[in-house]
């Protein structure tokens, strides 16, 4: 290979290495007025960290296939190196509480909820001892999952909504997307659980019985 082949291969391959490390930098920013987030974390599927700096930009050096990007006060997203955008829009948290709370892990993030329950579980006469602790705990878990269920179709509807920015539009379909997939999951965990809850009202009509003729 001549100088000029050579010296035309070289180019080319600074200029692949250059898009390769081109599409590995990013700039994350508010979703509501598009200014940019310093310190947001970018944690990468490889185990690699990142933090934005105060333009909000940042650069990952090392190969991913995913990341997630987070920051206080924000919902999380996860971007793909396959189609990483220029930027990457945060959605602050107070307009989606419900999911955070809803869908937490394992949906165990239900604190906000647990005292209205127990208001409300509270109300009903239950019979006392280790069997009436047992229906008292699932009839506030039975009101809990009400709530879960209406925010989740709440947090559905308000997805359900273009903005005219397709960045934005394109974050919210996926959003909604999610939130659909948790929904179908939650349908069928609560037929299951009104399953359940008709063999709990047998066992609890037997108890008030028992106590009643003691």
């Amino acid at each position: 290979m001549g100088v000029a082949g050579r010296g035309v291969f070289l180019l080319m391959g600074v200029t692949i290495f250059g898009q390769a490390d081109a599409q590995r930098t990013c700039v994350v920013a508010d979703m509501e007025n598009h200014v940019p987030i310093k310190e947001a974390v970018i944690h990468t599927n490889t185990g690699h960290w990142a933090r934005t700096d105060y333009r909000g930009y940042f650069a990952m050096k090392y190969a991913f296939d995913s990341a997630k990007v987070s920051k206080p006060g924000y919902i999380p997203v996860t971007i793909h190196l396959a189609a990483l955008p220029d930027t990457v829009f945060l959605l602050p948290a107070a307009h989606q509480i419900g999911e955070v709370e809803v869908w937490g892990e394992n949906q165990h993030n239900v604190s906000v909820f647990e005292k209205d329950a127990g208001n409300a579980a509270r109300t009903v006469p239950r019979p006392g001892g280790i069997q009436g602790d047992f229906l008292g705990w699932m009839d506030r878990r039975a009101v809990r999952d009400r709530k879960h269920y209406r925010k989740a179709k709440k947090i559905i509807a308000e997805l359900d909504k273009e903005t005219g920015d397709p960045i934005v539009d394109t974050y919210l379909q996926q959003k909604r997307a999610d939130e659909e997939r948790k929904l179908q999951a939650a349908e069928q965990e609560k037929a299951k659980k009104e399953r359940e809850a008709a063999k709990l009202d047998d066992l609890k009509a037997r108890e008030e019985a028992k106590i009643a003729n003691q």
